[in-house]
């Protein structure tokens, strides 16, 4: 997840606004939101106008919407019970659904604003975060199974970027990573009661948390998500227990998240782990790497037992992988390879790509779509399954 999804550095000289847009030195540029990494004036510096780098952030500047119709094969009203592979893209501001486990297109929606994060709820409906920071359409959809447009929540307060939806209580949490308040002040974190209404927003008591990325439920109903200083790294886990109405911090030890990305729980006989994607796990500006994180978790504190390597279509190091989602012992996720920065990709020729993995290992793709274009900038993720 690109971590979630970046912001373009260009809202910085576009709108003139963004909080802190000078990181230190005159004329130098903040990093793009989630983004992350030891060298953050030289990372904003190379995404003005050219990198969409993180999960649940936003796109790079210069996006290439669609103006097309939606399109919808046959084959998706008549697999009514099949499942499906649904992607968001910034680049071109559309949804893409394909058949699973072919890989296969067979939709395409359009008309979306920044459509970010994904999630699903368990009648196979996909909610979709559309950030809309030049429209000021901050809005979440919600698309039956079958690519039909079933409801639109508001965001009130910011820029949605991530989701999670809650099947103990039918709850639905959206991240928004920051707010659009003019000043962009901290973001937070929203939640509607039985996904519809207005949210009640949460924040973590740190006043030095500024961004909020990803979101996830375990399945007793506790909510983790993943946040960050306005620097950006190291990245934190908090949580949110079920019935309450505070924010926790969770002490993470075994490592270090530096690009937060996308928040799953992983069920397991006796307990289970949150998996978190970091699209910098090496805290390293050039090349941006992406692996997952696999956290245990006790009461307040969490340990990385383990941390798997995302390569791409070539088996090079992943360029920018925004938000993992698993199914069974699969891993599904766009790869953003970047075909104009190969000092900053390790393999940029690989091109962008829709890829499955392993679950839990990863490593190398066990299948990949057709490379995409350079416009395409893939994001968020959902498995659609009724």
């Amino acid at each position: 997840m690109k971590t979630l999804i970046s912001f373009a550095l260009a809202v910085c000289a576009t709108a003139a606004m963004l909080a802190g847009c000078s990181s230190g030195g005159s004329g130098s540029p903040s990093p793009a939101l989630g983004s992350a990494g030891s060298n953050a004036s030289q990372r904003g510096a190379h995404t003005l106008g050219q990198r969409h780098d993180g999960f649940m952030g936003f796109v790079e500047g210069i996006a290439h919407p669609d103006h097309h119709k939606s399109w919808r094969s046959p084959e998706l009203k008549k697999d009514i019970n099949g499942r499906q592979l649904w992607i968001s893209d910034t680049g071109t501001y559309d949804v893409y659904i394909y058949d699973l486990p072919s890989l296969t297109p067979v939709a395409t929606l359009t008309g979306f604003s920044q459509p970010q994060g994904e999630c699903s709820d368990s009648s196979g409906d996909v909610w979709i975060t559309n950030t809309g920071y030049y429209s000021g359409n901050h809005v979440i959809y919600e698309y039956s199974h079958d690519g039909t447009l079933l409801n639109t929540l508001t965001d009130p307060t910011g820029l949605p970027v991530g989701c999670a939806w809650d099947k103990t209580t039918g709850n639905l949490a959206v991240t928004n990573i920051f707010n659009d308040g003019g000043s962009e002040p901290p973001g937070g974190i929203l939640v509607y009661t039985g996904a519809t209404g207005t949210p009640t927003v949460y924040q973590d008591p740190d006043p030095n948390i500024y961004a909020y990325f990803s979101a996830g439920y375990d399945g007793r109903g506790n909510l983790f998500f993943d946040v960050a200083p306005y620097s950006y790294t190291p990245a934190y886990i908090d949580k949110i227990p079920k019935g309450s109405s505070s924010v926790h911090r969770i002490t993470v030890s075994g490592g270090t998240i530096y690009g937060p990305g996308a928040v799953q729980w992983i069920p397991a006989h006796g307990g289970g782990k949150l998996m978190v994607e970091d699209d910098d796990c090496s805290n390293s500006f050039s090349p941006i790497t992406s692996c997952i994180d696999y956290i245990t978790i006790s009461h307040s504190a969490g340990t990385i037992t383990s941390t798997a390597a995302l390569n791409n279509s070539q088996g090079a190091a992943a360029c920018s992988v925004s938000q993992v989602v698993r199914s069974g012992m699969k891993l599904y996720a766009g790869d953003y390879e970047d075909f104009g920065t190969a000092y900053v990709c390790a393999n940029p020729s690989a091109g962008t790509t829709i890829d499955t993995w392993s679950y839990p290992s990863a490593g190398n793709p066990l299948k990949t779509s057709a490379i995409l274009s350079s416009y395409n900038e893939p994001d968020g993720t959902a498995i659609s399954a009724p």
